[in-house]
């Protein structure tokens, strides 16, 4: 089971449908509700307003709910470029949903004293015992020279969390960067076939990874707990 939620934490792909929320009292005005003080709802109105001033972004809907009530709903900006009013029910495309999904159920399961925040990933997916980084130096003459190195140390669950575990995707970084056709080269993010998970996970090991130089030199790791965790396969 460990291994699955980690795999998930590592891929990374699928959308979660979310559960309907139903519209409690006072929701259609504004600021109405048992669980949050007005003054702060407005903050979150003001913040998002500010961001559609400066131009950052052209319009947003937020909602907040509270044990399956909807005790905020506001919307702000236009929908498009026609400058029409952004509506409340506005559909948007989102992505990396699984994120949260399976970030949460991997705290519940560090909470229970399952899974460990700093054991190293290769604890429950050993495929990554060989993975190198990508490293970057220059010549004398200044020019660019790019090779692979061991991590300075094995990548944590912690890191799969925080976005510095040096996984990346084949769209980011400079056309040139060869992790980026390695990424390709291996397709690793299939999207006109099914790819299994453990046949990603496989080729995403012989893949150096793209930022964890960076991550895994420079950020401090703090010591793991006491052993609580179980070990693999008796979860």
């Amino acid at each position: 089971m460990l291994r699955e939620l980690l795999v998930s934490a590592i891929l990374l792909g699928s959308a979660i449908a979310a559960p309907a929320l139903a519209e409690g009292p006072g929701s259609d005005s504004k600021h109405q509700s048992r669980s949050f003080p007005a003054a702060r709802l407005h903050q979150v109105d003001r913040a998002l307003e500010e961001a559609v001033a400066k131009g950052l972004l052209p319009g947003a809907v937020v909602l907040i709910a509270w044990d399956g009530e909807i005790v905020h709903h506001e919307a702000v900006g236009t929908l498009d470029a026609a400058a029409a009013a952004m509506p409340k029910d506005a559909i948007f495309r989102i992505g990396s949903m699984t994120k949260p999904v399976v970030t949460a159920a991997a705290m519940v399961m560090v909470e229970q004293g399952r899974l460990g925040l700093h054991e190293p990933v290769t604890r429950y997916v050993p495929e990554f015992a060989g993975l190198r980084v990508q490293t970057r130096s220059t010549d004398a003459a200044g020019n660019a020279i790019l090779g692979t190195a061991p991590p300075a140390r094995p990548i944590s669950i912690h890191d799969l969390m925080r976005h510095t575990s040096g996984f990346t995707y084949s769209f980011t970084g400079p056309a040139t960067d060869p992790i980026r056709k390695a990424y390709l080269d291996q397709g690793i993010e299939q999207i006109e076939a099914d790819l299994p998970a453990d046949e990603m996970v496989r080729r995403l090991a012989g893949t150096a990874s793209a930022w964890a130089s960076r991550s895994a030199r420079r950020t401090a790791c703090p010591p793991p707990r006491a052993a609580r965790a179980t070990p693999p396969g008796s979860a």
